[in-house]
């Protein structure tokens, strides 16, 4: 039996109560409590009555202790008006910038971090939290500032090889970066950050047998990243090895309840179980999307045929299978001759008069993805909106590996989408021109185009 195992109850909250508790041990107990989820449920049972009764009912110091308790616990949104009413030590200031950074408030997570970290430059802990904060939210030149203002203060060599790797990181300098990213864990090879930002940058530049190993590691430590349970679930389920990819998802959930991402791929990853993924039909739509994509004015049409399609405003494949053998009879001066030379054209692409339409009309006022694909395929009309680019990456209901592509490059909205360009999409690993084209067709129902070049 470990030690872990043997702690009880009275244990975590008797120590979380000591008055000479510090920053450093409220860490190590939460990464202990984080270790299994009864030690955490037995930490939550005890703060149960008084979540119940609310904080108004409690005296500061009590609040102060069943906040903390909660913070550790990670139940982070019970404690956040815990330590709001009575945050006075140290590491109830420190669990409460947890709280709020939990709760999605950056400005005031950092805000209280930082005064902390003011009082004392040299808490390794507090130094962390800021610029995890920062690196999280890409506060570059806010990560910059931290690291520069307290290079004197760090003297573990792991942490500043990771800042090194960091900043070089977003300055586009990968190779280096990775080169500081080793030498972190080298120096420290229990180093999360490090481990975390080395996998994921192998992981882009398609590395995936080291990728795995070190998110793997990662997950030894606790409380793990969420995005280590994400990527590494992914990883596992572009290897087919839904097990351990469904694992990684219930991990995350176990933790954060309500990740949308997790529950998610949890559900994908499920289904991928029975499903059976047939490669050869998604290259058939894909080779299908590119014909229809054809100028008809690449085909030797006669001067009457091509001056007629032109006036009705034809001008793809796409467009002409939406009309039908009555519609394009009834403009002027296309005739039987006209409509055998279409036809033919069409016979040789597998292709036939009002096929489009068919499609369009099963679902008259029952909006399908699937049918919009078409539909923008064939038409190219969008409908642009003023927040189109604010727009979440999920209105897009891409196909599962698209979506996880996403995910690797960071992507929560269409205007991040909209920043990237083709050369940047195909550069990731299993981003392939299937997932590129179905992108684009996406984003076109949107008015929206990938940055060019």
């Amino acid at each position: 039996m470990s030690d872990t195992d043997k702690l009880t109850e009275v244990d975590h909250v008797e120590l979380l109560k000591a008055k000479d508790l510090s920053i450093a041990k409220f860490v190590a107990a939460r990464k202990e409590l984080y270790s299994t989820i009864v030690l955490r449920r037995r930490v939550q049972k005890f703060a149960e009555p008084h979540v119940l009764a609310g904080p108004g009912a409690l005296d500061e110091a009590t609040a102060q202790h069943v906040g903390i308790c909660l913070a550790g616990a990670g139940v982070t949104a019970k404690a956040l008006p815990f330590l709001e009413k009575a945050a006075k030590s140290r590491p109830a200031r420190y669990a409460l910038g947890l709280c709020q950074l939990a709760a999605r408030d950056t400005e005031a997570a950092l805000g209280t971090l930082r005064k902390l970290l003011a009082e004392s430059p040299e808490d390794r802990d507090v130094l962390r939290s800021v610029l995890d904060v920062q690196s999280s939210h890409n506060d570059v030149p806010g990560f910059r500032k931290t690291y520069e203002a307290s290079k004197n203060h760090i003297t573990d060599k792991g942490d500043r090889h990771y800042c090194e790797g960091f900043l070089l990181e977003r300055e586009g300098k990968t190779v280096e970066a990775v080169e500081e990213y080793r030498k972190a864990i080298e120096a420290d090879p229990e180093h999360a950050r490090a481990l975390f930002r080395l996998a994921y940058r192998l992981d882009m530049n398609g590395d995936e047998e080291e990728a795995i190993e070190l998110y793997e590691r990662c997950c030894e430590f606790k409380p793990t990243f969420s995005s280590v349970y994400l990527n590494l679930g992914v990883l596992y389920d572009d290897r087919e090895e839904y097990d351990n990819a469904i694992e990684c998802f219930r991990a995350l959930l176990d933790i954060d309840p309500n990740n949308s991402r997790a529950k998610l791929f949890l559900k994908d990853s499920t289904a991928s179980l029975d499903m059976y993924y047939d490669e050869d039909q998604e290259r058939r739509e894909d080779k299908l999307n590119q014909i229809l994509r054809i100028p008809v004015t690449d085909f030797e049409l006669s001067v009457r045929s091509r001056n007629c399609l032109e006036r009705m405003k034809i001008r793809t494949l796409g467009d002409l299978i939406r009309k039908t053998e009555p519609e394009l009879l009834s403009y002027k001066n296309f005739g039987e001759t006209s409509l055998a030379e279409i036809k033919e054209i069409l016979t040789s692409k597998n292709l036939q008069l009002g096929m489009g339409r068919e499609e369009l009309e099963i679902s008259a006022g029952k909006p399908d993805s699937r049918i919009e694909r078409l539909k923008a395929i064939i038409t190219g009309i969008g409908t642009p909106t003023d927040d189109a680019m604010a727009r979440p990456i999920g209105e897009l209901d891409l196909s599962v590996r698209s979506r996880r592509c996403m995910t690797r490059l960071g992507i929560q909205t269409l205007g991040e989408l909209c920043s990237r360009s083709e050369t940047e999409l195909l550069s990731v690993r299993n981003f392939g021109q299937t997932s590129l084209v179905e992108i684009k067709e996406k984003l076109r129902g949107f008015g929206l185009n990938l940055k060019e070049g």
